[in-house]
């Protein structure tokens, strides 16, 4: 059972619990989040609680939509409190990270194609960009 109380030192809320005889609080700090937003963030807390240690791994569709609508900065705290798995994104720059990190031993020779190949790839693409974002449309631009 997760409480809701304000937090004096930040003047926000303050969600605290127990897990195996550790408090454990997400901090709702500043006045950015009305005390309605607060409650129902503190609901949806129990809610992931019980699902934690229940052992169910997907939350129903109300908990899901209501996670994909929470601001990234309430989504990292829930997340580093354990209750939620916050997927990295993957980006252009970490699939070449990860492309090269398998391409240990090779010939000097294919590392330069491979790093030339980089260099024209990222002349098209940003490292930030999202893998997901990518077509063959627009490989072929």
């Amino acid at each position: 059972m997760a409480t809701l109380t304000k937090d004096n030192r930040t003047g926000g809320f303050l969600i605290q619990w127990y897990e195996n005889k550790r408090r454990l609080a997400i901090s709702m700090g500043g006045r950015k989040y009305s005390r309605k937003t607060a409650e129902r963030l503190k609901e949806m807390v129990e809610t992931l609680i019980w699902y934690k240690n229940n052992g169910t791994v997907v939350p129903d569709k109300a908990v899901a939509n209501w996670l994909q609508t929470l601001p990234d900065e309430l989504r990292s705290k829930l997340a580093k409190a354990g209750l939620i798995a916050v997927h990295e994104a993957k980006t252009c720059k970490k699939l070449w990270d990860t492309f090269f990190k398998h391409k240990k031993d090779v010939k000097y020779s294919t590392i330069q194609c491979y790093q030339n190949s980089e260099k024209r790839f990222f002349e098209t693409f940003s490292p930030a960009e999202p893998i997901e974002s990518l077509t063959p449309e627009r490989l072929l631009e």
